[in-house]
Order: C-alpha cells, then structure tokens, then sequence
C-alpha cells in the first residue's frame, strides 16, 4: 500500500512509533517554528511518552504572535548572532536564489539529532528532495544534524485532520475570521521572497518593516561605493521584476525602468523618500 493511501490514525501510529524507537537511542530536540507541522508533531512526541526540549529558532522577522505563541508551548527560544536587518546591511537584500536570511536564521545548527515537521507533500521541490525518514544535513564539514521525519509522508489533510480531532491550539494566522483551522495558510517570515508576491503583501501590511529593511540596504550600497537610488533599483528589481542574478547589478538594473524606482515605492507603499532617507541609521558593519 502505498502511503497516501494509508488513513490519517495509521499515519500516527507510524510516527508515534518512529518517535518512540529514535528517541530511545538518542538525545533528540524537536525543531518547532510555531507552524502547523510543528504542533502536530510537538503532540506525537507527547502521545509518544517522550519528552522532547522544543527548540525555536528567532529569525527577527516572525509574524506577530510567533514568539508569545512558542513560549507558550514551552519552546526554548534561540537568537541568532545577527538580526535581518544586519544581515541586509552586511549582504543586501535576499532573493529566493540568495537565502542567507534562511541559512543564518532558521537553518542554523541546533544540535546534534532532532525530528523536523518536513513533508513531502507541502511541495514540489520537498517531494524531489525528500525520500527517506531521516538524513544528515552538513552545516561545515565537522559541524552536522541527523534529521528524523515522523511527518514526511502526512499530507495537509492528514494535519488538518489531526488539529481538528485533538483540537490543537495553532498559532492565530491559522485561523479564519470565524475562527475556522485554515490548513492552507502558511506561517511564514515577514517579507520572505519565497512567497508568490515576493514578499509585497507582507510589506503593504508592514510598511515599517519595509523602510528599515531599505534604509539598512542603503547602507549595503554606500558601503560598495554606490548610491541610495541603486539600492532602490535594487529592492525594487527583486519585488516586481525578478529574483534573478543579484551579482550582475550594473548589467542588470542600469536602464532598465522607465519610471523612477522611488515613485514605484511611493506609489506602492506610501513610502516617502524623504522620510525613509531621514531615518538611515549609522552603519554597524
């Protein structure tokens, strides 16, 4: 039988067995973000008898809510080195192709062995990469995390299905306006060009988030011996035009609008040149 076919309470008791027999051989950690995934399998751990230390990575640009919602889990937080405005004034501004933001912030190692809410079914990309219940992930070549996937073969349904039947506390983004669990909703970090948009909608309803991420991006520029408006060519390239090749940034985005990029930024999200250019910070780096 193949495993999409295998019903949800099946599914569990897999994974409540894998937790079990992993665990009883290791000193593991459960990689908990505050998502779906991560609640669903925060309750197979405890289902499984096992208590497991849940670990949370601060990416300084979780979605409101995020950090209270963890803590109230019992999630041990970890912060990172650099937050990601530092992070866009040490390396510019992330694309889907240059995920330092990820690797330094949510992908960073936290120990030796844990279980990950990966599943194959959330994406493409995830059911390519994914064939096995565990892996090695290598941070260096010395430095690693053994990886375990109780949930790698549970669909959407099967999450939706077990928030509802042992009514799990998700975090709110998970929920509609009459309260309703929306299993297609994603709890992602605030801006991340991985999105559809790119991130635009998330800037519309963080416009101050959008400015400080621009102004410490100016700072990036300056820092190579460009100006402010090749920083908002560049910022204004990747949200509405592409996330291509960052690197080729004089062949790239030299002549390429016919509008002013600051108009595009004005006319977009209300930001105002002069305020945003006002409030650019010293640089830290």
């Amino acid at each position: 039988m193949e495993e999409n076919e295998i019903s949800t309470p099946e599914k569990v008791k897999k994974a409540i067995k894998f937790i079990k027999a992993v665990n009883s051989q290791n000193n593991t950690f459960v990689a908990y973000s505050g998502g779906k995934d991560s609640v669903v399998l925060d309750y197979l751990c405890k289902e499984a008898g096992v208590k497991i230390p849940l670990l949370h990575n601060v990416t300084t640009i979780d979605p409101e809510g995020t950090l209270a919602f963890c803590q109230r889990h019992g999630a041990q937080q970890i912060r990172p080195r650099y937050s990601f405005l530092d992070l866009v004034e040490k390396k510019g501004f992330p694309t889907m192709f240059r995920r330092f933001c990820c690797e330094e912030l949510k992908e960073k190692y936290i120990g030796q062995k844990g279980f990950f809410g990966i599943r194959k079914n959330e994406s493409v990309k995830r059911q390519a990469c994914y064939d096995e219940v565990s892996d090695i992930y290598y941070y260096t070549k010395k430095k690693f995390t053994e990886r375990f996937f109780p949930l790698l073969y549970f669909t959407a349904e099967d999450i939706e299905n077990v928030v509802n039947e042992h009514c799990l506390e998700c975090h709110p983004i998970y929920y509609d306006h009459e309260g309703k669990f929306d299993v297609t909703r994603r709890l992602g970090c605030i801006g991340c060009p991985l999105q559809g948009d790119r991130g635009k909608m998330d800037f519309l309803r963080y416009p101050i988030l959008l400015k400080q991420v621009l102004r410490r991006g100016i700072l990036y520029h300056r820092r190579l011996g460009r100006t402010e408006y090749d920083a908002v060519l560049n910022l204004v390239y990747n949200l509405f035009y592409s996330n291509g090749n960052y690197e080729k940034f004089e062949q790239t985005y030299k002549g390429l609008f016919d509008t002013d990029p600051w108009e595009i930024l004005e006319n977009y999200f209300f930001l105002d040149r002069e305020d945003v250019l006002r409030g650019v910070p010293k640089p830290k780096f």
